[in-house]
């Protein structure tokens, strides 16, 4: 209080001044308690437990999306594994079905081979045949040619006859 008392006395003011003006701070202070710092520190806490819990939201979404991730990641993973056992089972598949062809080709060609050289024995039978058929007119055509030639006059004239009648010109 002495301190009080001393510093009114510098300040030159009464007591009841000083007082009078304390209490009109304090009346002024409740005032804008009411005024302006209570809504102010309400506004501030709820502000606060609004950021709490959108900060809790936060982790709570962050935990969540990586959860979300790390599903969709795996998802992924086996999408590729059973795309790469699915393209390895086409894979065989091709490979059995081109084994399977070229056999089947080889057969086939082997087959086709079978029956060309078939018909080549049979062609050639034929001709063999047909040309030991034609060889005998084929001789007496040759030898009446020769006998024409070295044979003269008559005789030539009669077995020239005889070679049109027999149709060996």
């Amino acid at each position: 209080m002495d301190t009080i008392l001393s510093v009114m006395k510098a300040m030159n003011s009464e007591p009841i001044m000083v007082l009078v003006q304390v209490g009109l701070f304090y009346v002024f202070h409740m005032m804008m308690s009411q005024i302006l710092y209570k809504p102010m520190i309400k506004a501030r806490r709820e502000r606060r437990a609004l950021t709490i819990d959108n900060i809790l939201a936060a982790w709570k979404l962050n935990e969540e999306t990586i959860t979300t991730k790390r599903e969709y990641e795996e998802k992924i993973r086996l999408a590729k594994q059973e795309a790469l056992e699915k393209v390895q089972a086409a894979q065989k598949k091709v490979e059995h079905l081109r084994q399977e062809r070229l056999e089947t080709g080889r057969v086939e060609s082997e087959s086709i081979i079978e029956e060309a050289r078939a018909d080549i024995a049979a062609a050639q039978g034929l001709t063999t045949a047909e040309l030991e058929a034609r060889v005998p007119h084929l001789a007496l055509q040759m030898a009446g040619r020769i006998l024409l030639s070295v044979t003269y006059g008559v005789e030539r004239d009669r077995l020239q006859a005889d070679f049109r009648r027999e149709g060996l010109r």
